[in-house]
């Protein structure tokens, strides 16, 4: 079982109509998601059922589409992804991401998904200091769970854009 957390591709830098959450991915964000798709199909390719869920940002939705068309999965919205998350709503995905059978990829902003992610090692009862789970554009951490274990994290890896080598935080 995995959770992956995964910051949005590069966005275009003007807002224009419809302010921040109207934002859309520039040409190189768009090549950014491609290779998402692929990368993150490699690493989910045994974690089925999978269920993707998203910020309401479009800069997030077009992130994963490619992700939601090679899996077949339709991406689902949620308010609780935006960049000003509460304390609160963190708590509620994390243990979204605990509950969820088979893999859970959240797409989201910085610095809620960092704050996410402290969140969820904190029910493992695990610190890792804040800048390793700090994620730049089109990166992602990879949570790993054993199955029938109340969830216990096995492993946590960061994956950072452009070459998607992982680096293990734990395991």
């Amino acid at each position: 079982m995995a959770a992956v957390l995964l910051r949005h591709a590069k966005a275009r830098a003007s807002v224009g109509y419809g302010g921040d959450l109207a934002r859309t991915l520039d040409r190189e964000g768009m090549e950014q998601a491609i290779v998402l798709a692929s990368v993150l199909g490699q690493a989910l390719a045994h974690e089925i059922p999978l269920r993707i869920i998203t910020s309401t940002a479009l800069r997030c939705e077009a992130t994963v589409t490619p992700l939601s068309e090679r899996f077949g999965v339709a991406c689902e919205e949620d308010l609780r992804l935006v960049e000003c998350a509460s304390d609160e709503e963190l708590i509620e995905l994390a243990d979204l991401a605990h509950a969820t059978p088979g893999s859970l990829v959240l797409c989201g902003h910085a610095p809620s998904l960092g704050r996410l992610a402290r969140v969820m090692l904190s029910s493992q009862a695990m610190i890792i200091a804040p800048s390793e789970l700090q994620l730049g554009l089109a990166s992602f951490l990879l949570f790993d769970f054993a199955v029938g274990s109340g969830r216990r994290l096995t492993s946590l890896a960061r994956y950072g854009a452009p070459r998607y080598r992982h680096v293990d935080l734990i395991g």
